[in-house]
């Protein structure tokens, strides 16, 4: 968490590597759940790997945009529609992102190219197994999860197996064995405890011999032996969700099950405490991407290795084959066709597929189904997302199994408002249909829908009224969005409609979010279900909200503008979310009463003065309150058990409730509240909190002392602009210091007394001259930024815990002295332009990376480098001349030299290891080093090299990728035809150049040659 500093003003990258099962998704999820009430825009691109391959990464970047714009009218064409669409729209947003399982470089290139596609202050999260992508991709840090060891292991395998933290004295041995079994691994000792918690004890050596005799590599063959303790239909619904349902929601899997008699509420809860699945908190149903490899090994195996006859069938390539060459698949339940962009239609033979259950024919480019479609009596699921379909034919409607339907058109938003999908009346008459999906669909008019739906969501375009559900008795949960663009309201003198009334009358309903430009009340209008749980409205035109169920536990208001009342709030004593975005209501009525109330969200709320006394509100743990304009008072105490508390942009706020009962107190944010005194502020840094951060108080001058805060962990400091002395000590507590934007801070405290500081970041902060006295020894990071009267550091090279140091934009910084620490792993430099003498390297014996960039007066690379180093980068070092031997670097995989118009040189050898050499734009660079040394060199990449004459006459038989761009001089290539594992030739712009010599090798995938 101190890693991604989820409040600073800089974009931060975290990387977690490690093998399958190891913990990395739980990990990131935790980090990214506990920031995400810090950001507005958030997205968590899931099983990337997966996805990528199913339905390709233009699906990831629109999932990211739609996400990130709350928009879900984005059309991605291609990659690099997706790219350009991402650059220019996310550029100026703050975003926290997750990227759960990254196999390629592709993926980020696709995704997360560069730092400035996103606006400053955003956080990335990776994880992959494979550490090169986040080498490639430069992540500030990164870090590798080896396992858990013995004591954790054997906490985490017997909260499994005895619902507690230690072993029962009688099952120590066993319990032993177990954690030898596991060797660290989370999931296998899930897997394992939950396996044996539903065994006999008897029975537990048994179970144990087998996994012992199945080596620790064969993580699979472990967990099959869960899965073979499964019962058969358990085994069923286990095998669809590896193959088919993962991240699908588990009541409309229900639903898909139930008529099978597989009793899936029972047989759901049996995977989960089996740790086989687990459902996540939207409701969907997860699986560790181990058990899912093995799922699909399983079905793959039960047909003999044979696609025709596999019962299941997932990848979209191997469906489309199928068809093309099977005619008769009996087996065959589920085929996945979804991302055939090339499919056109059907083929009349589907109608013999007897067995299948479900058909995916979303994102084809199919227009019509065929009759014999209707010859599939054992149908259950048909989607048709982003399809070309203009009808949904009324053969459908007819079929006695069919229960879910989800469809939506290919094309979005409203660019093309013709576009119409046609449901025959036929729809009214099926009594199957249980699930019905309908997305950015243009449909007019909407036909009567069957009474036996219970799960209605429609986005519907062009629908200016509500429809008419009144029959739709046994909906449980109905979600609608609909309505005219707005310059079609204006042009048509399409008005406002009441909400219907025939709402209260859903007698099962629990869940229900509206979307309507259009839909208005009066206090007597709008009645509500007497069961209702959750409610979501975003109703631009809504005036008023009457009073609610009492059973309802979820209420977000969003983009109401127009509301200004509402009723009291005082009886929803089950609600335990409360979000009101964008009201023109000026209070809220029994906030105070709400008792199980944990999360409360406001805001731009600019009629509210007076929040009420929140103190009875005993199981709040998050308050936020932003951009009320004219919030005067928090009244009264804040309640004791507050974890969270956030107030941003509140101009007006003169004064902060009574802080004093706070017990939680891990996180007080204070954001541009210019009103509140500096006495009130140093209230709150009086109570002792984990993590103080306050932000943009111009009336704040002197930070008093804060030694008796002895519990202050974090302490955070930013845009004050009169800020001119942090008095006093800080206290040895503090673990992280970040000052950011203090333009008037001359002076900080002397920091070697605090023994726990782990890491300093100091930027923005123009007039600071100095670091007084020595940094402690428990330092890790080091960052200093744009703090241009800076010219000195302290001496680093007792720091023996330093592990990073980046130095950036401080014009004044002429040099860093003395030697670096031993241990050091990362040293960047960056525009720092009167710097003109490195320290000397060799003696950081752990370096893995230096990046040196925009020094314009450094002239060389003294000394020699380190042999642990892994990455250079020297970039835009335009007075460097020539760089320091390489040869001896036995770790060194990447070299990257750009614009550095005076270096003339680079020695003649280059070490074996490398894999990657690039070079940009050295324009005074004649001839390039040998490279027939570098035995594992994959990629040369040249570019504007403009006195460049030729390339080495041998290359490397390991190079893979040779791309030469806009060399003028160059005149001469060697001879190719060598390079058995050249996969991609690029040569652009290379005037002089008159031909290729020889033969280009077979194994080239990509030419890429113009001028």
């Amino acid at each position: 968490m101190e890693k991604i500093s989820a409040q600073t003003s800089e974009t931060r990258i975290i990387g977690i590597h490690g093998m399958g099962g190891i913990g990395k998704t739980t990990i990131a999820k935790i980090i990214y759940n506990r920031l995400s009430n810090n950001f507005e825009d958030c997205c968590f691109l899931s099983n990337i790997r997966e996805m990528s391959e199913r339905k390709g990464i233009e699906c990831l970047q629109n999932q990211l945009i739609s996400d990130i714009l709350k928009d879900k009218c984005i059309d991605i064409r291609n990659i690099d529609d997706g790219i350009k669409t991402i650059k220019d729209r996310l550029s100026n947003k703050r975003v926290l992102l997750l990227l759960d399982d990254v196999h390629e470089k592709n993926h980020i290139d696709a995704l997360v190219g560069g730092r400035d596609w996103f606006g400053r202050g955003s956080k990335l999260l990776i994880t992959t197994r494979n550490k090169e992508v986040l080498d490639v991709f430069e992540v500030d840090n990164h870090y590798e999860l080896t396992g858990m060891d013995r004591s954790q292991s054997l906490q985490l395998f017997s909260k499994h197996a005895f619902r507690r933290d230690s072993p029962l004295d009688e099952y120590i041995d066993q319990s032993n064995r177990v954690i030898d079994i596991a060797k660290g691994l989370p999931l296998a000792l899930e897997v394992i405890g939950s396996l044996l918690s539903r065994t006999e004890k008897r029975k537990w050596n048994d179970i144990l011999e087998k996994l012992e005799n199945v080596p620790h590599t064969e993580v699979q063959r472990k967990l099959k032996i869960s899965y073979d303790a499964l019962e058969v239909r358990h085994k069923h619904i286990f095998l669809d969700i590896a193959c088919l349902f993962i991240g699908c929601d588990k009541d409309v899997m229900v639903h898909f099950w139930e008529k099978s008699k597989f009793f899936p509420k029972e047989a759901l809860i049996v995977l989960q405490n089996m740790s086989l699945i687990k459902i996540e908190e939207n409701n969907s149903v997860w699986m560790h991407d181990q058990l899912r490899d093995l799922g699909r090994e399983i079905v793959r195996q039960e047909s003999n290795t044979k696609i025709q006859e596999q019962s299941r069938v997932w990848d979209p390539k191997e469906g489309l084959d199928l068809l093309r060459k099977h005619k008769v698949m009996m087996n065959l339940k589920v085929l996945d066709m979804s991302n055939c962009s090339l499919l056109e239609r059907l083929p009349d033979s589907i109608g013999s597929l007897e067995s299948l259950i479900e058909l995916d024919i979303s994102k084809t480019s199919i227009k019509e189904l065929p009759d014999s479609i209707g010859n599939l009596k054992k149908l259950k699921v048909v989607k048709m997302r982003e399809s070309r379909l203009s009808k949904i034919p009324d053969v459908l409607w007819s079929m006695g199994n069919l229960e879910h339907i989800m469809a939506s058109s290919g094309v979005y938003g409203f660019r093309e408002r013709h576009f119409h999908v046609q449901i025959g009346n036929g729809i009214c008459g099926s009594q199957s249909l249980r699930i019905l999906i309908l997305e950015s669909a243009d449909i007019y008019p909407l036909p009567r829908l069957p009474e036996s739906l219970i799960n209605l969501q429609m986005s519907i375009l062009h629908m200016g009224t509500f429809p008419d559900l009144s029959n739709l008795t046994n909906l449980e949960k109905m979600d609608l969005e609909f309505g005219w663009p707005h310059h079609d309201v204006i042009s048509n003198g399409l008005g406002e409609h009441p909400m219907p009334r025939w709402l209260g009358n859903l007698s099962k309903l629990e869940f229900l979010a509206l979307c309507s430009h259009h839909g208005t009340t009066s206090p007597t209008d709008l009645a509500l279900p007497p069961q209702l749980k959750s409610l979501r409205l975003e109703c631009p035109n809504l005036r008023h909200l009457p009073r609610l169920p009492s059973s309802l536990s979820y209420l977000k208001l969003d983009g109401c503008k127009s509301l200004c009342s509402m009723e009291d709030l005082s009886n929803l004593k089950k609600l335990s979310s409360l979000r009101i975005l964008s009201a023109a209501i000026a209070e809220i009525q029994g906030l105070g009463c709400l008792e199980n109330l944990r999360d409360l969200y406001l805001h731009s709320l600019r009629q509210v003065k007076i929040l009420p006394d929140l103190s009875n509100l005993n199981k709040l743990t998050s308050l936020r309150v932003e951009y009320c304009d004219k919030l005067v008072e928090i009244q009264g105490q804040l309640p004791r058990f507050l974890d969270f508390f956030h107030v941003d942009d509140c101009g007006s706020l003169q004064k902060l409730p009574d802080l004093s009962s706070l017990m939680g107190k891990q996180a007080l944010f204070l954001y541009n509240c210019k009103k509140i005194n500096v006495e009130a502020i140093l209230d709150v840094a009086r109570l002792n909190p984990r993590h103080f951060k306050f932000v943009d108080f111009e009336q704040l001058q002197i930070l008093p002392d804060l030694s008796n805060s002895n519990e202050l962990i974090r302490l955070q400091v930013q845009q004050c602009d009169n800020l001119v002395e942090i008095q006093g000590e800080l206290p040895q507590s503090l673990e992280v210091l970040e000052i950011d934007s203090c333009k008037s801070l001359w002076k900080l405290p002397n920091l070697s007394s605090l023994t726990g500081l782990r890491e300093v970041s100091i930027g923005y902060c123009d007039n600071l001259v100095e670091i007084p006295g020595e940094l402690p020894q428990s330092l890790k990071k080091l960052r200093i930024f744009y703090c241009g009267s800076l010219q000195k550091l302290p001496c680093l090279s007792s720091l023996i815990r330093l592990q990073a140091v980046r130095i950036q934009n401080c014009d004044n910084l002429v040099e860093i002295q003395g030697e670096l620490p031993q241990f050091l792993e990362v040293l960047e430099i960056h525009s720092c332009k009167s710097l003109q003498k490195l320290p000397n390297l060799s003696s950081s014996m752990g370096l893995r990376e230096v990046r040196i960039c925009f020094c314009n007066d450094l002239v060389e690379i003294q000394g020699e480098l380190p042999q642990s180093l892994e990455k250079l980068v020297i970039s835009s070092c335009v007075s460097l001349r020539k760089l320091p031997y390489l040869s001896s670097l036995i770790g060194l995989q990447e070299v990257c030299v750009l614009n550095c118009g005076n270096l003339v040189e680079i020695p003649s050898e280059l070490p074996q290891s490398l894999e990657k050499l690039e070079i940009y734009s050295c324009r005074s660079l004649q001839k390039l080093p040998n490279l027939l040394s570098s035995m594992g060199l994959q990629e040369v990449h040249i570019r504007y090299c403009n006195d460049l004459v030729e390339i080495p006459s041998e290359l490397p038989q390991s190079l893979e990728k040779l791309v030469i761009s806009s060399c003028e001089s160059l005149q001469k290539l060697p001879n190719l035809s060598s390079l058995i594992r050249l996969r991609e030739f690029s040569i652009h712009n290379c005037d002089q150049l008159v031909e290729i010599p020889g033969e280009l090798p077979q194994s080239l995938e990509v030419l890429d040659i113009y001028a």
